[in-house]
């Protein structure tokens, strides 16, 4: 079964040269801090850091500020190694060798690589022209992340920027139970493309028709005009949108020769920082072999401080080398569309040229080649063809609209399933504010107040993965991540239901990350596999320790060398 399972979570601040880094167990994981005092010590940080690394948006304290981070990822899909990284707006991908395979500033672009990996990619309909598109990767990830602020019942609200497409909510449910895929999307265009075909038809019909009648009356009166003066004029239009192509394909012809050149300058300086660090790896190598006591083959520290001074500047090399990283994903991303708009043209240069010689041609025989005995005749084959044309579309859509409804029967069953999980779940825990009619369908809503919120969230979310997992069962499990259930106005006992609910059904082989404050192993009846205990000061999470101890993999990211896309 296609699994992924996080491992550990690195976060470096190079800036301050502090680090932390967190080991996770394949089932579940508890994050946790003092009953007394814990507050503010990084658990919701830890927390909202693995599935941003992992290209979602969280919604992070104004106080931490992500974008200066370095965040990476140890992760097992299948049993296999991969490392995932980010840093601001740049995301790289390592393999179990250690090598990176590869990296982009856009989700649009992470998101189609992750398919490779997750054999899973959400797509939905763009808001611009209905197009079916893969969508940023936090769609992937909707079912299994709770931010402690995104307690808000049946609404997603724990990932930012996700009205980017309409009507989201329920096809992103459909989607991860299997019913909305793309067989289902291309149905659901093809029902409507043949009704827009049907309305021109019918439209097509009557101008016919119409046509029909006309023509019968001019002859029956042996009196008919014709006007070549319009085609004439559409001549000329061609000929100034043709003097207009040959404008803009000039001017994009200059603009890639100038973002070449900066490509190259760019890489260019990559190839010296590489240069530059192979430098300072032998004055470092260097500096420490004349630094070692002949005698006892010990180290003498006498110059520590140039020590630290070459580390420091290698470091600093590195954050260049990444900005430069991301500049030349720019350009080239640039680059690319520059050279696509280039051949559209060219395409349409060809067309106009086309066009402006069968239409001049023509122009002086048109009318010794038709007349309206020859029109009328046409026309009536036309209206026939028409008529059959209809008919065919009527027969077309029929069988797409029973096709359309073996998809309606699927949405049925998973509606009926979910009301019954939502039903027991409400009566257990006697949440009487969630009616029946509020449960009837996946996409319906419910809103709970006061202390009964966090339960009446989770249940949703719980009841959404059960039903992806019967429905939908070859998907990828994604870690459910649960920020401080027991956050709000809960008592002690409502603290504890909550925390067995959400241990009581949690899926088969699927990793669960959870943050309680207070957490005791020994006195709390839900076992968890790994506990781990932030002792930290406040907003103190990361150290120079787990830094220092752990730059290597930092380094290797960072490496221009360790590249192999």
């Amino acid at each position: 079964m296609n699994n992924l399972v996080i491992e550990k979570l690195y976060i470096f601040s190079t800036t301050n040269k502090t680090a932390k880094i967190v080991k996770f167990t394949a089932g579940s994981n508890i994050v946790t801090s003092s009953q007394i005092d814990g507050n503010n010590k990084g658990k919701s940080v830890i927390l909202k850091s693995i599935y941003h690394t992992l290209g979602a948006d969280c919604k992070f304290d104004p106080k931490w500020d992500e974008k200066e981070k370095t965040y990476i990822l140890k992760t097992t899909v299948d049993d296999k190694v991969i490392y995932f990284y980010r840093h601001d707006r740049l995301f790289k991908i390592m393999n179990e060798n250690e090598e990176v395979i590869f990296q982009t500033i856009t989700r649009t672009e992470l998101a189609k690589y992750l398919e490779n990996i997750f054999k899973f990619a959400v797509r939905l309909p763009n808001k611009e022209d209905n197009k079916l598109e893969i969508v940023p990767p936090a769609y992937n990830y909707i079912l299994n992340y709770i931010d402690q602020d995104g307690m808000n019942c049946t609404n997603f609200s724990s990932f930012n920027n996700l009205t980017q497409y309409s009507h989201y909510k329920e096809n992103v449910l459909y989607y991860h139970t299997g019913v909305f895929n793309e067989d289902y999307y291309q149905l659901i265009k093809n029902i409507e493309e043949i009704n827009g075909k049907k309305d021109e038809k019918n439209k097509e019909k009557k101008i016919l028709e119409g046509m029909f009648e006309r023509i019968n009356s001019n002859i029956g009166n042996k009196s008919y005009n014709t006007d070549l003066t319009s085609l004439n004029i559409e001549i000329d239009r061609y000929k100034n949108e043709y003097s207009g192509i040959i404008n803009q394909l000039s001017n994009i012809k200059n603009k890639m020769i100038n973002l070449k050149n900066e490509r190259e300058d760019i890489e260019l300086q990559i190839r010296e920082i590489s240069d530059t660090l192979k430098i300072k790896d032998k004055e470092i190598k260097k500096e420490k072999e004349e630094h070692i006591c002949p005698l006892c083959n010990s180290q003498i520290d006498d110059d520590t401080e140039i020590m630290l001074k070459k580390y420091t500047e290698k470091d600093d090399l590195y954050i260049i080398n990444n900005e430069l990283s991301i500049q030349l994903i720019k350009i080239n991303t640039e680059l690319q569309k520059k050279e696509e708009q280039y051949k559209n043209l060219l395409k349409k240069l060809e067309e106009y040229e086309i066009k402006m010689k069968i239409n001049s041609e023509e122009t002086n025989d048109i009318l010794k080649i038709k007349g309206l005995i020859g029109i009328k005749d046409n026309i009536l084959k036309d209206i026939q063809d028409n008529n059959c044309e209809i008919a065919s579309i009527e027969e077309k859509l029929k069988e797409y609209t029973n096709e359309k409804k073996e998809y309606d029967a699927q949405k049925k069953k998973i509606n009926n399933k979910y009301y019954e999980l939502m039903y027991l779940d409400k009566e257990k825990l006697d949440l009487k504010e969630i009616t029946d009619k509020k449960i009837e369908s996946i996409s319906s809503a419910y809103n709970v107040s006061g202390s009964n919120r966090p339960i009446a969230t989770i249940i949703w979310y719980m009841n959404l993965l059960k039903l992806k997992e019967i429905f939908n069962k070859n998907a990828i499990k994604f870690p459910l991540i649960i920020d401080s259930p027991q956050n709000g106005e809960l008592d002690d006992t409502n603290k504890s239901a909550v925390l067995n609910y959400i241990f009581n059904n949690i899926s088969k082989n699927q990793q669960l990350i959870v943050s309680v404050l207070g957490y005791d192993y020994n006195k709390n009846e839900m076992k968890a596999d790994n506990v781990i205990y932030l002792d930290n000061k406040k907003y103190e999470l990361l150290n120079s320790e787990d830094y220092q101890n752990n730059k290597e993999i930092l380094q290797k990211f960072n490496s221009v060398e360790n590249i192999n896309i």
